[in-house]
């Protein structure tokens, strides 16, 4: 999924969530390998405030026999992963990010989840998507956007949940915020 320099060496997350850690480049092994998550990852992001690398997956819920969200936040210092707790997304997660006041994350049931407490997922806001899934996710600061399959995007505020529909003339592959963009944006203008 992703590589990032830490001061013991270079830190990489795999698909299959192992966290590697190599202390020198001519090493075949890794010096470290963690295991996380048991299934596959989809989005993972590091929260430069609190020094840990977040990854976001899913997990078989057996009470229900269904799936549901799971997000682990990796210390870097000790290499060790601590799993959200709490209510979340009923599927994977597809996107998340960081901003000043917590986690945003969203699921591929076509929710957010914002989580202001470490280690626990807060509250879930509903998208209102009827009939197309969310395809693509970015946050920044208090503002997130979510693209869906209908060529939809959805801005967000964060933590009210007020969501802003913006109809896209093409199918788009990413999503990136720019501030200039966002008062016409959640005006409706533009």
């Amino acid at each position: 999924v992703g590589c990032a320099w830490a001061s013991s060496g270079l830190l990489t997350y795999s698909l299959g969530g192992i966290l590697s850690l190599r202390t020198n480049a001519a090493d075949v092994a890794p010096a470290l390998n963690q295991y996380g998550h048991s299934k596959p990852i989809f989005t993972a992001c590091l929260d430069l405030s609190s020094g840990k690398l977040l990854a976001g997956s899913f997990e078989d819920d057996f009470k229900t026999s269904s799936i549901r969200a799971q997000l682990r936040a990796w210390d870097l210092s000790t290499g060790l992963a601590t799993a959200y707790t709490g209510e979340t997304h009923k599927n994977k997660i597809i996107g998340m990010g960081v901003c000043p006041s917590g986690v945003i994350t969203c699921g591929a049931d076509g929710t957010l989840c914002f989580s202001s407490t470490p280690d626990t997922f807060g509250s879930v806001i509903s998208l209102g998507l009827e009939g197309e899934a969310p395809t693509g996710f970015g946050c920044g600061r208090a503002i997130c956007a979510t693209v869906t399959s209908k060529d939809r995007l959805l801005v967000t505020t964060i933590p009210d949940g007020k969501s802003v529909p913006v109809q896209l003339p093409y199918s788009p592959t990413a999503v990136a915020l720019a501030a200039s963009a966002l008062p016409r944006i959640m005006k409706g203008t533009g």
